[in-house]
């Protein structure tokens, strides 16, 4: 299993944007020398919380200073661009990053977002189902004419190929998979908020939805490029981290449940705190705590590759960041078995000495 996290990111309205912005950087920065495998990097442009416009200037910004951390963007906006310019930008990235750049889509996005656009969720599923596929044929290093009602490409090819191989593709769901035609491509699986009751429940349901959409079918390697997202906060004892998420907790849920109408039980912010725990949600306690819901995420799902955080600021920042170091240092060992010959060995030491 790998490990990463997802960063929208979400900041408070009160905080200075630069400031927030560069302690993303920062923490993008720790997760790379904790050996966190790869951070996705969102993409908005309302709301007040999720400030990163381009996450490519972001991650661009991080790739020259680290040194084994693979740099995500999701999810791109492709339904408002040229893919050319997307195609181009991805590829600079990946030059940059030496072969480190991963790229999602998926027909997700805010009401606000695409309010702002001028564009209908039927619009963007469309030009969605249009892009990737020009998309692909760039980084790929086709040449490409194609018009459609929204952009005409004559000639267009991109300057630049790969660092490596390929650029692996990803599509984002937030429930069922709305596949936009992906048989045709090779990609992978991240599905946001798995860990909530009604998305957690229908994992299988939804991974057999997205295999028969895919070529090889049932394939369990391919198992290995679904990542499952959730958010997360541990400490050294459960009370320790139910403490710390006091500090930001409340504008992000007032956030979420503006944004995306989902609605948290719980009248006192305590009770919503718990309500996020009880129902499996999100992981807020210990160490211990975290590892017993991972290993239930995975018989949930039947099975995955990757487990990303959601990066939340719901605790100040020295927390935050003992929080990722935690998991680093005692979840991933227990759920990757790294440990398992040291543990064997130590037994069998104290039995003989």
């Amino acid at each position: 299993m790998k490990f990463g996290v997802y960063l929208s990111p979400f900041h408070p309205v009160r905080e200075n944007p630069g400031l927030a912005i560069e302690r993303d950087l920062e923490l993008i920065h720790l997760l790379d020398r904790l050996a966190y495998d790869i951070v996705w990097l969102g993409e908005h442009h309302t709301g007040g919380m999720e400030i990163v416009a381009a996450p490519e200037i972001l991650a661009a910004s991080a790739a020259t200073s680290t040194r084994s951390i693979r740099l995500g963007i999701a999810l791109s906006s492709m339904a408002y661009q040229s893919p050319l310019l997307i195609a181009d930008r991805v590829l600079l990235l990946d030059q940059l990053s030496r072969g480190r750049t991963e790229l999602a889509f998926g027909p997700l996005g805010t009401d606000p977002d695409m309010h702002a656009f001028g564009l209908d969720r039927n619009q963007v599923r469309e030009r969605l189902q249009d892009a990737i596929h020009t998309i692909s044929d760039l980084i790929r290093g086709q040449t490409v004419n194609h018009e459609t009602n929204w952009y005409r490409l004559e000639d267009a090819t991109s300057q630049l190929r790969p660092f490596r191989d390929d650029i692996p593709l990803s599509l984002v769901s937030q429930g069922t998979p709305e596949a936009p035609a992906t048989h045709e491509l090779d990609v992978g699986l991240m599905t946001l908020a798995a860990t909530s009751p009604q998305i957690r429940h229908d994992l299988p349901a939804l991974w057999d939805v997205f295999t028969r959409q895919q070529p090889g079918g049932h394939d369990e390697d391919r198992r290995q490029r679904w990542s499952l997202a959730g958010p997360v906060h541990i400490a050294a004892t459960r009370n320790e981290a139910l403490k710390n998420i006091r500090f930001g907790i409340e504008p992000w849920l007032q956030y979420v449940e503006r944004i995306t109408g989902m609605v948290i039980s719980g009248k006192s912010l305590a009770e919503k705190a718990a309500s996020l725990v009880d129902s499996g949600f999100a992981i807020i306690g210990s160490p211990t705590d975290a590892i017993v819901q991972m290993k239930r995420l995975q018989s949930d799902s039947g099975g995955f590759g990757t487990f990303l955080q959601t990066a939340h600021n719901w605790a100040d920042t020295d927390a935050t960041r003992a929080s990722y170091e935690l998991f680093a240092r005692y979840v991933v060992p227990e759920l990757t078995h790294s440990n398992r010959v040291r543990k064997s060995q130590w037994r069998q030491d104290s039995a003989t000495g």
